[in-house]
């Protein structure tokens, strides 16, 4: 188990590294997720507004995979792999000279969108199947994320992120509803000093691609990227009354973004109540203890609704802790206004650690 020292309290130096105080003790896990839509979470909370029920309804499903080892490259000074979807060799500094653990992070989120407009249902756009060469066109929302990085005696440093995005978006506007779809790939690869970002974004109508790289310059060991942020706050120490901030980068911004973090509450849930929880092939009984933890931009400007995410907590309970993410709440909105349109919740159902 380890615990992360974050910027706490009013200021966030961005020269002083992120640090570990005790070493992670799994370094090979798989976790299975059950993703479903809510019209609102505990009350209000990211609640559907604005849009009636009998002009839109959404049921989408799906699942999500948390992947997670330590990956060794023969040779980390030459070479290094760009994720699964481009097999093709990229360099970084970070890893030249370098003869410790890199971590390997594979996420992937797979829902099919259902749409009720009107009474009737609207199909999302289809697109060619990322999942293999064949000529097949498919319509679910599929994220695949494969990022590599240091373990945390070297604060979690990313080195290199690689991802395919196909999501279907919803536009309000006028009393119509129109169902579009965003796809792109993003690769992000981090140097001491600089990380360069590369996105490529496909036009819905014509499939045209648009590329943009850019290149930022920043404090190494100071910050994560988005694509490992849930994972890195597996091991955070956030108190309840000392919130924290964590710079992140994300490809909709560029620049690192600090985010606010606070420790809202302790709870527990029955997972037979929930469904069940099966860990290591072991049907669980009895009650989780959890954080509850929130987490928005810090800019004065942020605009849209903070995320909730629930963490087991080191407190006794009838679960073993390994510091999982037990559940994790994702606002939605529409594409045009912003306008809250409910959440996706994913719940933990499985996990296989060693």
């Amino acid at each position: 188990m380890a615990c992360v020292m974050l910027c706490s309290g009013c200021g966030c130096s961005s020269n002083l590294p992120l640090s570990f105080n005790a070493s992670l003790d799994n370094v090979s896990q798989e976790l299975v997720y059950n993703v479903e839509y809510v019209k609102n979470w505990e009350g209000d909370y990211a609640k559907s507004s604005n849009i009636p029920d009998s002009l839109l309804t959404i049921q989408s499903k799906g699942t999500y995979t948390v992947e997670f080892d330590e990956w060794n490259l023969p040779d980390k000074s030459e070479l290094f792999p760009q994720g699964s979807q481009e097999n093709q060799p990229i360099g970084s500094d970070i890893v030249k000279g370098y003869d410790g653990a890199i971590y390997r992070l594979i996420t992937t989120l797979k829902i099919d969108p259902v749409y009720i407009v009107n009474g009737e249902q609207v199909l999302a756009p289809e697109y060619d199947n990322p999942c293999d060469d064949t000529s097949e066109k498919v319509r679910y929302d599929y994220i695949k994320t494969v990022t590599y990085f240091l373990p945390e005696n070297q604060s979690f440093a990313p080195i290199f992120v690689d991802q395919y995005i196909s999501y279907s978006t919803i536009a309000y506007a006028d009393g119509n509803i129109v169902i579009g779809r965003y796809r792109g790939n993003h690769h992000t690869t981090y140097n001491v000093n600089t990380y360069t970002m590369k996105t490529t974004w496909y036009d819905f109508t014509t499939n045209q691609p648009t590329v943009n790289t850019n290149t930022f310059k920043y404090d190494y060991r100071t910050l994560v990227d988005n694509s490992q942020f849930l994972f890195a706050l597996r091991y955070a120490s956030i108190k309840k009354d000392s919130p924290a901030k964590l710079p992140v980068v994300s490809f909709n911004f560029g620049e690192a973004k600090t985010l606010n973090i606070s420790n809202v509450s302790s709870l527990s849930y029955d997972v037979t109540d929930e469904g069940g929880l099966t860990i290591n092939n072991t049907l669980q009984t009895g009650k989780i203890n959890l954080n509850k933890l929130q987490y928005s931009l810090a800019e004065n400007t942020a605009t849209g609704v903070a995320q909730l995410v629930y963490y087991q907590n080191a407190s006794e309970g009838d679960i073993s802790n390994y510091n999982l993410m037990y559940r994790y709440v994702e606002p939605l909105s529409d594409f045009s206004s912003y306008l809250s349109l409910g959440a996706l919740v994913y719940t933990l159902k499985s996990a296989t650690i060693n």
